[in-house]
């Protein structure tokens, strides 16, 4: 996770909002395989930020993933 949250840091320090919601969405599913205590809530609110900066910057692929993951990992409660 310690990763996840160093290239989080670097991607908003120099503005890299695509590369922001792509790590947010790889994070969001390595908490839900992980399954850990509030992993699947951090999760869908990370989905929901990734989900919002793809759809801005025109993103389909991350928006559409996104919306993908949330929609599963919901079913799955």
């Amino acid at each position: 996770e310690a990763h996840f949250t160093a290239a989080n840091t670097i991607n908003e320090r120099v503005g890299a909002r695509l590369l922001h919601a792509r790590n947010l969405l790889f994070w969001a599913q390595m908490l839900l395989s992980r399954n850990d205590g509030d992993d699947k809530e951090r999760a869908l609110t990370m989905l929901e930020r990734a989900c919002a900066v793809g759809r801005e910057l025109g993103s389909v692929a991350i928006a559409r993933d996104a919306t993908n993951l949330t929609t599963s990992s919901r079913a799955a409660t």
